[in-house]
């Protein structure tokens, strides 16, 4: 069994090999592997062709992706998809030096930007961000797509202004930046946010609270996406019930060193999911499949 996760070092690799060696462990003979991608756009991709059996994909990737909008159009819709469970939220982090005169999102017009990774759900959200705040990514100076922990040294060597990262916080490699060498996150409100919102599922207004962050004195007002385990519907009924609930009962995330794991949560599993669930993550939960879960034409619900 293939695991798509994320970048190497990254909270989806994290959470990805606390996974695959408690999958191996209790399965005793299957072999599972954590295949590090560049996350949530790659990985549901992989799904639909079959190079992976399980992956982590945002919630508002993995609705676009079913639905066969940008930045899946080109080939088209992937019905096949299907959720084990909703894992933890992830705020979007709009990140600038400490003494930056960059306040807003419409100062980053003509600026140095790290969007992040191609197929990355943190690229996907950056550039509905921009575009809600009326920008595009060619009116950047530079658009650079190299991922977090590229944009941290370049922003510590002055070399960006800005990046973006969807990530759930605190994030650990975040907050020893901010220890070693501070950083200001700015807020997502106004109109722009609300266009956000009302232009499809999967993204939800949140706050990250003051003190998250060293050196953050102020709550930060932004939106978040949800993490979600996949899978497709080829998967076994038998199979998925067992993975849902080794995922959601037996794995102890916290004590193997994943911070985000620790978040995930029987009692939150079916929050922010956005494609139809499996039906044996269904019956784990003991809920009614999302209607269509076995139909290749269901509707995102």
């Amino acid at each position: 069994y293939t695991f798509a996760s994320g970048p190497r070092g990254g909270q989806y690799s994290r959470f990805g090999a606390v996974l695959v060696e408690g999958a191996s462990k209790e399965s005793g003979k299957s072999k599972v592997r954590n295949r590090e991608t560049e996350g949530s756009v790659q990985n549901a991709l992989l799904l639909a062709r079959g190079e992976a059996d399980y992956a982590v994909i945002q919630s508002d990737v993995a609705a676009r992706a079913f639905a066969g909008e940008e930045p899946f159009k080109s080939g088209g819709p992937i019905k096949t998809l299907r959720a084990l469970g909703s894992l933890f939220p992830e705020p979007i982090h709009l990140v600038v030096a400490t003494g930056s005169p960059i306040r807003e999102v419409a100062d980053l017009r003509g600026k140095r930007v790290d969007i992040g990774l191609p197929s990355s759900g943190t690229r996907y959200d950056a550039v509905l961000v921009l575009a809600a705040y009326g920008l595009q990514v060619s009116d950047l100076a530079e658009a650079r797509q190299g991922g977090l922990e590229e944009a941290m040294r370049r922003l510590k060597d002055g070399k960006l202004d800005a990046f973006f990262t969807t990530i759930a916080a605190p994030a650990r490699n975040l907050q020893e930046f901010a220890a070693r060498h501070g950083f200001r996150l700015l807020a997502l409100q106004g109109r722009g946010i609300e266009r956000i919102v009302q232009q499809g599922p999967g993204l939800i207004d949140i706050t990250i609270p003051a003190n998250t962050y060293p050196a953050q004195t102020e709550d930060v007002h932004t939106l978040a996406v949800v993490a979600l385990l996949v899978t497709t519907s080829e998967a076994p009924d038998a199979e998925v019930q067992r993975v849902t609930e080794l995922v959601f009962d037996k794995l102890n995330f916290a004590a193997s060193g994943s911070a985000e794991g620790a978040k995930v949560s029987k009692r939150t599993a079916l929050r922010g999911v956005t494609i139809p669930m499996h039906p044996g993550a269904s019956r784990y939960f003991g809920a009614a499949p999302t209607p269509g879960a076995k139909e290749s034409k269901a509707p995102v619900p």
